[in-house]
């Protein structure tokens, strides 16, 4: 490649506009920590919140409020609706604040009104820019109740159908993670490290040239398309097992719901120093074409002189679609369903053919018997019995014939 090619490749990869938003209380919290360690990206947090929006805030962030004139500049108080119809109200200027952007990265902490109720609004308006967009979506704390966890689901299914791909975190798994000690807020933090961690590797996959390079191309390979689970994860290791260490690690995530089963593309970046073996590649991309052989692997390699006895993997994988799970699903139980049909109709017919004890009971009723016929009946039934014991009597043999 000339250098005049070289430069115009650089121009266009760091000319993406990437655009991080938050929604929500929670949402908003994280973006504002990712915007302290990340570079060359917009950030945006939306809430009807002004008092969380003042507190989260940075100079490098930009702010959206919305629905003042209901709530009063306080948040929506768990009300699902109130904060879906305030972003509805707001629709036209949501839709402008979308429109230059090439990979949109919506974040949001679910259960609770925005966060949930406003995310379908943003969604659509992220679908009509255009962009690429991911969701990052949590959900909630057991502790915080079942009704929450409904408000989280519902939220996805509503929204995932706007999105190109989401990653769904699990806030729960922090307990299996962190030490008991360890304060609430530092726990919080954690997940959003993890998040810095991945995005950053991501930024850097797109923009930065390898020896084997990954570009935004190659990107939207993975995540182009609808309703799509993804499945990020960034390992670092070093050592003589370094190699051990990303193999059992780099498909483990300690923090996302969305598991590795169905894997149907898979984009995956090694980052190493000038001791970088080909053989360590080798088995790093063997234990990465594990998860699906005939899945549609983009791999890529990138070189850092400061990875000295040190690698680094970025893997991003989309599993099956939801919603074809789901149809699946239905089939057989509409099979149930029609059998069961089917048995009831046997089973009533049946009923039909055997008479009730009530009809028994009736024609039993209907038979009337005079002494005459008594004595008779009892005559017959004694004179049947000396039958009976006089047969007996017979022996075996006789009795056979």
């Amino acid at each position: 490649m000339s250098k005049s090619k070289n430069k115009n490749y650089l121009h266009r990869a760091k000319g993406i506009v990437i655009k991080i938003v938050g929604l929500g209380g929670g949402g908003s919290s994280i973006v504002t920590e990712i915007s302290r360690q990340l570079k060359e990206v917009n950030f945006l947090i939306a809430d009807t919140d002004n008092v969380n929006l003042k507190r989260v805030a940075t100079t490098n962030v930009e702010v959206f409020s919305f629905g003042e004139e209901e709530t009063h500049g306080l948040g929506t108080g768990m009300n699902v609706v109130l904060a879906k119809n305030l972003a509805n109200q707001e629709k036209d200027k949501i839709d402008n604040l979308f429109k230059s952007a090439d990979l949109l990265v919506l974040i949001s902490c679910l259960g609770g009104g925005v966060g949930s109720g406003a995310l379908s609004v943003f969604a659509q308006a992220a679908e009509k820019s255009k962009a690429l967009t991911l969701g990052i979506l949590t959900l909630p704390f057991e502790f915080e109740g079942a009704k929450r966890r409904q408000i989280a689901q519902r939220a996805i299914k509503e929204t995932e159908k706007f999105l190109d791909a989401h990653v769904i975190i699990s806030n729960e798994k922090i307990f299996s993670v962190v030490s008991e000690q360890t304060s609430f807020t530092k726990s919080l933090s954690a997940i959003n490290q993890d998040l810095v961690k991945n995005l950053k590797t991501l930024l850097e996959t797109i923009r930065s040239p390898g020896l084997i390079n990954i570009d935004f191309a190659d990107f939207k390979t993975i995540l182009k398309g609808k309703e799509k689970n993804i499945f990020f994860n960034t390992i670092i290791a070093e050592g003589d097992d370094r190699i051990k260490k990303i193999q059992e690690q780099i498909i483990h995530h300690p923090f996302l719901v969305n598991d590795l089963k169905g894997v149907k593309k898979v984009l995956f970046n090694i980052i190493g120093g000038p001791d970088l073996q080909m053989a360590e590649i080798e088995e790093i991309s063997a234990k990465i074409k594990e998860l699906n052989p005939l899945a549609k692997i983009i791999f890529g390699l990138s070189r850092k002189n400061n990875f000295n006895k040190k690698i680094e993997v970025f893997l991003m994988a989309m599993t099956e679609e939801k919603r074809k799970v789901k149809s699946e699903e239905k089939k057989p139980t509409k099979k149930n369903q029609k059998g069961k049909k089917e048995k009831k109709k046997i089973v009533s017919k049946k009923k039909e053919k055997i008479p009730s004890k009530e009809k028994e009971v009736k024609k039993i009723k209907v038979i009337r018997r005079s002494a005459l016929d008594i004595k008779k009946m009892n005559k017959d039934t004694e004179f049947q019995k000396t039958n009976k014991e006089k047969k007996w009597d017979v022996p075996a043999f006789l009795r056979q014939k």
